[in-house]
């Protein structure tokens, strides 16, 4: 696999949505296991706030798939009991971080499922869309809630927005 295959393969998503409002059940469609991102995908980054458009559409879709919530954010344990009450969804807590191999097979253990049925929603390219490709999975990358982000984050937003770019033009 040339340069531009492993690109394409590991960082680039199978569907891009503006909102996760905007994934429709028929895009998960065989989905046996949805893998949702917090952070600026269901809440805005680091609180325990979202809009009443996100609970509805979460409603709505842990009706046909089976959905677990993971974060490598630091406080993701602390908040852990009240997201878990928020979107009444499991949370998979581990230590491992996307997009670690360790953390998909961990998981693919525990739900019993295919990676082929597995998918993973997020805003991040270097953590959630890298994490499900590298890992056989169908991802989904939506924008962030919110552009309030921190310094570093932005950064790392500029570098992600220029790879989609040249995923664009490949």
């Amino acid at each position: 696999m040339n340069m531009k295959q492993k690109f394409r393969k590991y960082l680039l998503p199978s569907y891009r949505c503006k909102k996760i409002t905007d994934i429709s059940p028929e895009m998960l469609q065989g989905a046996e296991l949805v893998i949702l991102d917090l952070d600026n995908t269901l809440v805005f980054s680091s609180t325990l706030t979202t809009t009443p458009e996100v609970l509805q559409w979460l409603a709505d879709i842990k009706k046909r798939c089976h959905c677990v919530i993971f974060s490598n954010s630091f406080n993701f344990f602390k908040r852990a009991p009240q997201v878990a009450k928020l979107f009444g969804v499991e949370l998979f807590l581990s230590r491992t971080k996307k997009p670690f191999k360790r953390l998909f097979k961990q998981m693919q253990k525990k739900y019993q499922v295919d990676s082929k049925k597995v998918f993973v929603v997020g805003d991040r390219i270097f953590t959630d869309i890298l994490f499900g490709n590298s890992n056989g999975a169908t991802t989904i990358l939506v924008e962030p809630l919110s552009s309030k982000e921190n310094i570093l984050i932005k950064i790392v937003r500029i570098v992600e927005n220029f790879t989609l770019y040249l995923g664009e033009i490949f």
